[in-house]
């Protein structure tokens, strides 16, 4: 090629380079618009729109996903009305010991569950529930008070991670005024989906015929761990992953997604993972654990299961582990005055959370907490998080 006709060629690439890059340019600003700072101006219908399809496809998956966690791990409460505890042999305190193993388990699990969670992405939810659907199919076949303890010593590991993991996929999604809302609606609706399902459920199944020697309680373990397990195998395909690579987005709703992540960050990464690290870790629990965990399903034998369903729908479910106890019984008074406690306990401290939240943010809003800053670098500002002056919390 002569020196005439390289130049010619190199005139047509070069406008082709610029065509694609303006193409590229006017394609991600549809919805977007940068100033000369380089702050991100979304577009408010784009938004909305993106919002509605998140909610259309999140809240009733990850609903369905919560409510097998519930029924997997109240399924003990059908068993116990069915009969579990006069097979297996136990007395006084032992249906107590064997709910107190699941949730030790359970609070262990939930921070490297949530560490492999970052590490293999939404894939493991799917794992997750296929794991105590495989948990639930093995207690149908215990033969003794220590192999139920054993189950649920397991159950506890293979659910632990569940709620704390779709909590933090629903962050990677929604902007954090947003969260509340949507946690709030799975996390309401699964418990009593799941009450109502595995009451009619195990209801159903106890006027069936047998499987073999899987009779009475078994079956209750048995068919809801494989309906489990069945979904988790759906869960594989069906899970979405991380906003920057799933399929649920085109290239246009991914980039106004991530953009949507960085306006609610300080430090914009363009939608990376925080690097894991010992502050990340550390949890702390309050004493709205108590109330949630104490409510374990028990009813009379004369209810029966359509009598737990009943209960479910009226939010009238009692015992669980150690603060309603066989000796407090009927009217379990010591377990309904410490949730009552607790309860009162965390309103009050929800309050002054609220008040100091308001006390600080209007701190930083004067410049009060600017010198956080000063003398940091720029990889230091990075890992200020909460503590850099530009954040708000929200109340």
């Amino acid at each position: 090629m002569d020196e005439k006709n390289l130049a010619m060629h190199k005139v047509e690439v070069d406008n082709t380079a610029q065509n694609a890059s303006s193409n590229s340019e006017e394609t991600s600003s549809k919805h977007l618009s940068r100033d000369d700072s380089d702050h991100v101006s979304i577009d408010p219908k784009a938004e909305q729109k993106l919002i509605r399809k998140l909610d259309f496809v999140l809240l009733p998956l990850f609903t369905l996903i919560y409510a097998c966690n519930f029924i997997d791990r109240t399924a003990i409460g059908n068993a116990r009305i069915a009969g579990l505890e006069k097979d297996l042999d136990m007395h006084g305190f032992d249906f107590n010991i064997a709910l107190t193993t699941f949730y030790i388990s359970y609070i262990v699990s939930e921070i490297p569950s949530n560490l492999a969670l970052k590490r293999f992405g939404s894939i493991w939810i799917a794992f997750l529930v296929i794991s105590f659907g495989a948990v639930a199919i093995g207690s149908a076949f215990v033969k003794s008070f220590g192999s139920l303890l054993v189950t649920r010593v397991l159950l506890g590991f293979a659910e632990g991670g569940t709620l704390s993991g779709l909590v933090y996929i629903l962050a990677r999604y929604y902007r954090r005024h947003e969260l509340v809302l949507r946690v709030g609606i799975f996390f309401g609706l699964s418990p009593s989906l799941a009450g109502a399902f595995g009451g009619l459920l195990a209801s159903g199944l106890l006027s069936v015929s047998d499987i073999g020697d899987v009779q009475r309680w078994r079956k209750i373990f048995l068919i809801e761990g494989i309906i489990t397990i069945g979904f988790g195998i759906l869960l594989i395909f069906f899970m979405p992953a991380d906003p920057t690579v799933t399929r649920l987005f085109n290239d246009e709703e991914r980039e106004l997604a991530i953009a949507r992540l960085d306006a609610d960050q300080v430090v914009k990464t363009g939608g990376r993972k925080e690097p894991t690290t010992w502050k990340l870790v550390l949890r702390s629990f309050n004493f709205n654990d108590i109330p949630l965990l104490s409510r374990l399903r028990t009813l009379t034998q004369g209810f029966g299961q359509l009598g737990s369903v009943i209960a479910d729908m009226a939010d009238k479910r009692t015992t669980s582990v150690w603060t309603y106890l066989p000796t407090d019984a009927p009217d379990f008074h010591k377990g309904n005055t410490l949730n009552l406690i607790t309860s009162v306990i965390s309103c009050v401290i929800t309050a002054l959370g609220g008040v100091y939240i308001l006390w600080e943010n209007r701190k930083r809003d004067r410049g009060e907490r600017d010198g956080r800053l000063e003398g940091k670098s720029q990889h230091e500002i990075e890992q200020l998080g909460y503590l850099h002056p530009e954040f708000r919390y929200q109340l």
